[in-house]
């Protein structure tokens, strides 16, 4: 997988970035002709302040105004990694996902927790520094096109 992000805050109205992770994922599937199935993803996300360009997963159906972003730190990356997650299939990663985002020089650490309950863990490096923690809402669009990628509920 590969990301791009920027984030800078001292911590609530204070805060702000962006990300971009694109990749692909592979499940173990007895009934596939390989033994897995595979397809793409690509997740986003903004915020300035309290607000972002998602709400907040759990508030499905999302009726409520997006919020519960913030942050303290600062960085700037793009890198490529790894992705952990105990989805089974890649609809699982479809929707919106509550993300916390660990800061380390050349590094970063994501934890993510979907609408729908599953987890993933991100571990990415590359060119960039940073050091800070984000709390922050993104969408995941898959390939093949699941229905949960557009709406809202992760469902």
């Amino acid at each position: 997988m590969g990301s791009a992000g920027g984030f800078g805050g001292l911590g609530g109205d204070l805060s702000g970035g962006a990300t971009v992770t694109v990749g692909g994922a592979y499940f173990l599937d007895s009934s596939a002709p390989f033994g897995f199935t595979s397809g793409g993803f690509a997740s986003v996300g903004a915020f300035a302040g309290d607000h972002g360009a998602f709400g907040t997963p759990n508030q499905c159906p999302n009726t409520t105004p997006p919020g519960g972003n913030s942050g303290a730190g600062v960085g700037v990356g793009v890198g490529g990694g790894l992705m952990v997650t105990n989805g089974n299939s890649l609809n699982d990663l479809a929707g919106p996902f509550d993300n916390t985002t660990l800061l380390l020089p050349f590094m970063s650490l994501d934890l993510g927790e979907g609408a729908n309950g599953v987890k993933t863990l991100a571990v990415t490096w590359g060119p960039g520094w940073g050091l800070g923690i984000f709390h922050y809402v993104t969408n995941t669009y898959t390939n093949p096109v699941s229905p949960a990628s557009f709406c809202g509920c992760g469902k």
